[in-house]
């Protein structure tokens, strides 16, 4: 994670472990300062190495670049990201199989890449790594364009084994102002993503999104300067979990808001995408809920509070 104020950051890094009783228990194992910094969404985590997307204008030019922390060390090297991405591209970052994907949204046009920064126990110190070998375009995946009357955000976009998710919002002008409708597509994946056989994810090839629509939008917490959406996705790709507010609402303290689950399905005799609501304990507002995630190996949900209680709920 990364604290920001107006001139500087911090980069955090939180150790959840599991103690009597399979209650979590919270530490913070390393920080550093990241002073001007311009970031993106493009940050991960993998066994020992933090991986940060970094943008920066000069000149009106604007290059970006990847910063790779090995905290154990805390020694780092960056690689030059060059024309990949734009100042009005968005970025975001998976890990598969533990190798770390970053993927690009241009448009109406999703890019995915394999990046491959080397053993840390060879690297040196502040140096910078070259783009051949180290960068390879795997993925190009083109999504519906809206009509004229909507706008479209991107609230969640991962890669995984299964293929490429994208959690989007179409919002269309009306006399009211505006109606939101969110969509979940998935573009499966024919075979794993690996060092040895890269995947090609590509309308081109006939290879169709499944969607799932939903008559609302995506949450966040209004008590935060930058709230994250509600919505995060495993690891693996099968689960994804979000909270919503229906267009029904109309006003009042009943916020229609739920929290949903969907599941890729393997089973050919169900939907692609099964949906289903979680119900919430009396004592979970979701309103006051500010960051989700998901625990695919204890079958969990995490919900962080405004108040600083963090809430697990099983699903499993």
């Amino acid at each position: 994670m990364v604290d920001n104020d107006s001139d500087s950051g911090i980069l955090r890094i939180i150790c959840a472990e599991y103690g009597p009783e399979k209650l979590p228990i919270i530490r913070e194992i390393y920080q550093m300062p990241v002073a001007n910094w311009t970031m993106t969404e493009a940050l991960y985590i993998c066994k020992d190495v933090v991986g940060i997307m970094i943008g920066s204008t000069l000149n009106d030019e604007y290059s970006s670049s990847i910063r790779f922390v090995d905290f154990t060390r805390d020694i780092s090297i960056s690689m030059a990201f060059g024309g990949h991405c734009s100042a009005t591209s968005q970025a975001l970052c998976s890990v598969i199989d533990e190798v770390p994907f970053i993927i690009i949204s241009d448009k109406e046009v999703y890019h995915v890449y394999r990046c491959s920064p080397g053993d840390p126990k060879y690297w040196e110190d502040g140096a910078t790594v070259e783009l051949e070998n180290s960068l390879v375009h795997v993925a190009e995946v083109h999504v519906m364009e809206e009509d004229d009357s909507s706008e479209r955000e991107i609230l969640e976009l991962k890669c995984s084994a299964r293929g490429l998710h994208a959690m989007h919002v179409l919002y269309n002008a009306n006399y009211h102002g505006y109606t939101a409708h969110t969509l979940e597509c998935f573009w499966p994946a024919s075979e794993r993503w690996t060092r040895a056989a890269p995947i090609r994810l590509d309308t081109r090839e006939e290879i169709e999104a499944m969607t799932l629509s939903f008559n609302g939008n995506i949450w966040s917490y209004s008590g935060l300067d930058s709230p994250p959406w509600l919505v995060s996705t495993s690891p693996s790709g099968t689960y994804t979990i979000f909270a919503m507010q229906s267009n029904d609402y109309i006003g009042g303290d009943d916020l229609a808001l739920r929290l949903h689950l969907l599941q890729i399905s393997d089973d050919p005799a169900l939907k692609p995408i099964l949906d289903r609501q979680i119900e919430l304990p009396f004592y979970i507002a979701l309103d006051k809920i500010y960051s989700l995630a998901i625990d695919e190996r204890c079958g969990v949900i995490y919900l962080s509070h405004v108040q600083g209680h963090l809430f697990t709920l099983p699903y499993a």
